[in-house]
């Protein structure tokens, strides 16, 4: 079971519906005016989408090698973000982790 990060947005907390989960990737990235979305404060759908796999990879034996098929997942959703900058936010959650 996924353990609670301070670092992870609420929003994937009350949210279980991937494409809900890209579409809001979709909105924060499409729109910089957008920072309180849905009740998150949130910087960018590139850092939601990073949150949102290193969340779902805590399931996985090995978190940081099973990001890349959950940011896979996200875009056959249609999210579009920017994978560096969505791996370097879900490599942040892990450090935090730690």
């Amino acid at each position: 079971m996924a353990l609670k990060n301070p670092a992870i947005s609420p929003l994937l907390f009350e949210v279980s519906c991937i494409y809900t989960i890209a579409g809001h990737i979709n909105t924060l990235n499409r729109c910089e005016s957008v920072r309180y979305f849905g009740g998150v404060d949130s910087n960018s759908g590139d850092e939601l989408a990073g949150q949102y796999a290193y969340q779902k990879a805590q399931d996985c034996e090995s978190i940081a090698d099973s990001l890349v098929s959950h940011f896979d997942a996200l875009r056959e959703a249609g999210a579009n973000f920017d994978t560096a900058a969505a791996m370097a936010e879900a490599q942040r959650c892990i450090q935090l982790q730690k």
